[in-house]
């Protein structure tokens, strides 16, 4: 009889501290912190053309892979063992494109009114920052009472600093009866753009205390973009992220 009663006790006592291992993950709601991320751009070639000054401009930009460094300031709040709301402060880094611009039937214009057309080709560089705040919901799976998986859901609010320099190779041209040299022309751009982005991610974070717990972490933002020099291209993060609990 007593052989019997072991056989079954021992294996749920077994359970039982299983249990409230998982359990006794503390729950101390808000959080904050920060975290270091690895960024990734998939740039692919593309072309972009707009009007100017009468005539049209056309770029060319090369496709590239490009990173950075990024940075985010974290702060959450975890509703239950399985839920939890996150709010942060990002700089994303700065990548780089390059590439060549063709211009076609510009209007050129003297002070006494007379007109002629010119076509030239030149070159463009970009430099794009993208900066801004995200909030996102987090659903959580405890798999023991230091360590859990994480899945993120959603939005970026994303500004986008463009800084383009283009260097302009003018041919020679005549405007009035007076014949100009080639020449070049070095033009600056510093347009500013923000969008919405959809944020997905997931993480395993472990909690060697009550107070501390570090995360891996990776995380995507779906189709950003920068003004006229980047189409939507997915922005990715992997990185670690250090939390404060209390």
């Amino acid at each position: 009889m007593r052989f019997s009663i072991s056989r079954f006790v021992l294996p749920a006592l077994v359970l039982s501290m299983c249990s409230e291992l998982v359990n006794a993950q503390a729950i101390t709601h808000w959080y904050f912190g920060a975290s270091v991320a690895k960024t990734s751009y998939d740039l692919e070639a593309s072309d972009f053309s707009r009007g100017f000054s009468g005539g049209e401009e056309t770029f060319q930009f090369v496709g590239e892979d490009q990173d950075d460094t990024a940075f985010q300031i974290v702060y959450g709040y975890q509703f239950s063992r399985y839920l939890a709301f996150e709010g942060s402060l990002f700089d994303y880094g700065e990548y780089d494109r390059e590439g060549s611009t063709v211009f076609s039937d510009v209007v050129v214009v003297d002070f006494l009114g007379n007109t002629t057309t010119v076509d030239g080709t030149g070159t463009v560089q970009a430099s794009i920052k993208h900066r801004g705040f995200a909030a996102a919901a987090l659903g959580i799976w405890p798999i023991s009472q230091n360590f859990s998986l994480k899945g993120k859901l959603g939005v970026s609010f994303i500004s986008s600093d463009v800084d383009v320099s283009t260097t302009f190779n003018v041919p020679a041209f005549t405007l009035g009866g007076v014949d100009f040299p080639a020449t070049v022309i070095v033009g600056r751009e510093e347009p500013d753009d923000s969008q919405v982005a959809l944020n997905l991610g997931i993480e395993a974070e472990y909690r060697w205390n009550k107070d501390w717990s570090v995360t891996a972490f990776f995380e995507r933002n779906l189709d950003v973009e920068a003004d006229f020099v980047s189409e939507d291209t997915d922005l990715d993060l992997v990185g670690i992220k250090l939390l404060y609990h209390y």
